[in-house]
C-alpha cells in the first residue's frame, strides 16, 4: 500500500512538472523596448572601463616603480618588505613606504570607484529592472504561468522551444504602455 502512495505522489509530481505553463522572453528585445535603457547600460559600461583603465594603469605604475626601487636590492622569494627594509637605504625606505602608501590610496580609489558605478546603477537602471521584473509578474500571474525563462540565457542548451510560448512581443506591449512610449 506504501508503495502505490508513493507511486501515486510521484506521478502527480511528474505530471505537474509536465503540464506546468512555462514561457519564454527575449530579454535582449525586451530591454530595447525600454526608453533609454541601452544609453544608460553604456553610459555605466563606459565608466566602468575608464575607471578599470585608470586602476590598471595606477596599479603598473606602482609595480614599475616597486620594482625599479627593490631591483637593486635582489629581494628574495619568501622575504617579506619588513626584512627588505632592514637592508634598504633609509631614503629608498621612504621611498618604499610611499609606494605602499600609493598602492593602498589605488585599492581605496578601485573601492569608491566600485560605490560610484553601484549607486549609479541602482540610481538609473535598478528602477527600469524592478518595473520590467513587476511587468513580468504580473503578465505571468494573469496567464497562470509557472516559470518565465529568459532565452538568450537557455540558448547554448535549448535545441527548441514552442513559439507560442515566446511571449516577448507581448511583454514589449506592456513595456511601452508601462512606459507611455507610441
Amino acid at each position: 500500500m506504501n508503495k502505490n502512495i508513493l507511486y501515486l505522489a510521484l506521478a502527480l509530481l511528474f505530471s505537474q512538472s509536465i503540464f506546468a505553463q512555462n514561457a519564454y522572453i527575449a530579454i535582449d528585445s525586451v530591454n530595447a523596448a525600454i526608453p533609454g535603457y541601452k544609453q544608460k547600460v553604456e553610459r555605466i559600461n563606459e565608466k566602468v572601463k575608464a575607471y578599470q583603465a585608470e586602476i590598471t594603469t595606477a596599479k603598473k605604475e606602482t609595480q614599475n616603480k616597486l620594482n625599479k626601487l627593490l631591483g637593486s636590492y635582489s629581494p628574495q622569494a619568501n622575504e617579506t618588505f619588513d626584512q627588505i627594509k632592514k637592508r634598504m637605504k633609509e631614503t629608498d625606505v621612504i621611498q618604499l613606504d610611499i609606494l605602499l602608501e600609493d598602492d593602498k590610496a589605488t585599492t581605496k580609489k578601485e573601492q569608491s570607484y566600485g560605490s560610484i558605478i553601484t549607486l549609479d546603477y541602482n540610481d538609473t537602471i535598478l528602477p527600469d529592472v524592478q518595473k520590467l521584473n513587476a511587468i513580468i509578474s504580473k503578465y505571468a500571474e494573469e496567464k497562470k504561468l509557472e516559470a518565465v525563462y529568459i532565452l538568450e540565457q537557455l540558448k547554448p542548451a535549448l535545441q527548441y522551444v514552442n513559439p507560442t510560448k515566446v511571449i516577448t512581443n507581448d511583454i514589449i506591449q506592456l513595456i511601452l504602455k508601462e512606459y507611455k512610449v507610441k
